[in-house]
């Protein structure tokens, strides 16, 4: 909608839908199973069957459609963190693959689930690095993840650098795990569908509504309009309160 009726005279050549990871909640905390609606098995599952059902109808409206997917941590299958086999171990990746067979007999639709951490992919000629976010740590007081991803990001691209020939270089960091959008040059964090909870208030993170990353690429000037997709249709940035 925001897509092709709120432009004018809208021609794309397709669209690029980007998977960061954290489709489930999966039993990261185990006070998560105090209010998780189902086991980690049956959320791979039925998210599978949503996001391809997604997918379906993406590729009715659009020319092209390429999918970009890296797991995330909530759905890894170990304690901890694994760097053997990362994907794997994660039912993210299961998720995707499901995905990709759903939607395999769509003739323009691709899909890529790599077993790696990252992922390289490039649309109009913009490079991307597609990186969950959970290896970036560290608090810097009140200008919350900034810090922690400006680092993460630098790190990256130096070794990106290093490498023979640079194929991993790359123009635009996408990260999602911090559940906040954020939208600058050089990387774009994504928000979350679920919202605010007890979690986020616990830490006294600032509070946002449920929303997703939407911007569009063009070949010669590159990203050109960011706007935010509010998920939740009953939010309003400016409610009145009525006093009783």
């Amino acid at each position: 909608n925001l897509l092709k009726v709120h432009f004018a005279k809208p021609d794309y050549s397709g669209i690029v839908l980007v998977l960061g990871g954290d489709l489930i909640s999966g039993n990261l905390h185990e006070e998560l199973i105090d209010t998780d609606e189902a086991s980690p098995l049956v959320q791979t599952y039925e998210i599978a069957q949503i996001i391809a059902n997604g997918v379906k109808f993406l590729s009715d409206e659009f020319p092209q459609v390429s999918v970009y997917c890296v797991a995330g941590n909530h759905g890894r299958t170990t304690r901890k963190p694994r760097t053997k086999f990362y994907a794997q171990f994660n039912l993210d990746w299961m998720a995707y693959k499901m995905i990709g067979d759903y939607t395999k007999n769509l003739g323009n639709v691709k899909l890529w689930a790599p077993n790696s951490r990252d992922l390289n992919f490039e649309v109009s000629g913009h490079r991307y690095r597609l990186t969950h976010g959970d290896q970036f740590r560290g608090g810097d007081g009140i200008i919350g993840p900034i810090g922690p991803v400006a680092r993460g990001d630098y790190k990256k691209r130096v070794t990106a650098s290093l490498m023979p020939g640079a194929p991993e270089a790359y123009d635009t960091m996408i990260y999602g795990h911090f559940h906040q959008y954020i939208t600058l040059p050089r990387f774009i964090g994504n928000g979350s569908v679920k919202g605010y909870d007890e979690f986020a208030m616990s830490c006294n993170f600032p509070w946002e509504p449920p929303q997703q990353a939407l911007w569009t690429v063009h070949p010669k000037h590159g990203h050109t309009w960011h706007m935010p997709v509010l998920c939740d249709p009953n939010y309003s940035a400016h409610k009145i309160r009525e006093l009783k």
